[in-house]
């Protein structure tokens, strides 16, 4: 299971996330545009997960998660480190933090 907080803010500064263990790899995605995470990454996802894709690849520089519908991969580091995860772990973070920057971007 991932752990992570997403750390709440003013109309100023976006919404981050800090994760626990091996995850701090994917604080990178904070770094990911808001209109990227909510128009690009979670619809490709949701067709991954309806069987639509049978992959998506996404991330942010060093960090980079290949996307399956049981499984996936964050690789960290160019090649440097790997970590297998479960699919719907990764697709339940996803879905909290768009709601959080869908209510950000909102606020603004």
């Amino acid at each position: 299971m991932i752990k992570y907080t997403i750390e709440s803010s003013d109309k100023n500064h976006r919404p981050a996330v800090s994760f626990e263990n091996e995850y701090w790899w994917l604080s990178e995605l904070n770094s990911c545009d808001t209109n990227y995470i909510i128009n690009d990454v979670l619809p490709n996802l949701d067709k991954v997960m309806k069987g639509e894709l049978s992959e998506y690849e996404f991330g942010y520089d060093a960090t980079i998660i290949d996307f399956h519908r049981d499984k996936s991969i964050i690789s960290y580091g160019y090649d440097e480190g790997k970590l297998e995860v479960i699919s719907s772990d990764i697709y339940a973070f996803m879905c909290e933090w768009r709601e959080y920057l869908i209510k950000w971007d909102a606020g603004q």
